[in-house]
């Protein structure tokens, strides 16, 4: 009798060993999987600002080509009003000429309508 008492005190105190260890164990893997979500949030929050700050330089950049391509508008309205040249030019120069500054006009009116 005293045999199985004794035996029921063992298996207790086992059961009681192995409970706290598995607690602990518990309680471990719950702060790591915490841990690491918390720093996957991090990370993705740091990918997202990143992608944000791209997009930011690449609108602060069509920002200034805009006034450029303005500018090159204006001055290609000029050559076509005025038709400034020291020179006679032959007819197919001539005709070159404007073909290339139609061309870019329209691009430019393409990008410049297209930004918005």
């Amino acid at each position: 009798m005293e045999l199985l008492w004794g035996a029921g005190l063992l298996g207790a105190e086992l059961f009681r060993y192995n409970r706290q260890n598995y607690t602990f164990d518990q309680f471990q893997r719950f702060e790591r999987e915490e841990l690491r979500l918390k720093l996957q949030i991090a990370r993705f929050r740091q990918f997202r600002e990143d992608i944000r700050d791209f997009v930011q330089l690449t609108v602060g950049k069509m920002y200034l080509y805009q006034v450029v391509g303005a500018l090159f508008i204006k001055m290609i309205a000029i050559f076509y009003c005025l038709g400034i040249f020291e020179k006679a030019v032959p007819a197919f120069l001539l005709d070159l000429y404007y073909m290339s500054k139609a061309c870019a006009a329209s691009y430019l009116y393409g990008y410049l309508a297209g930004d918005r």
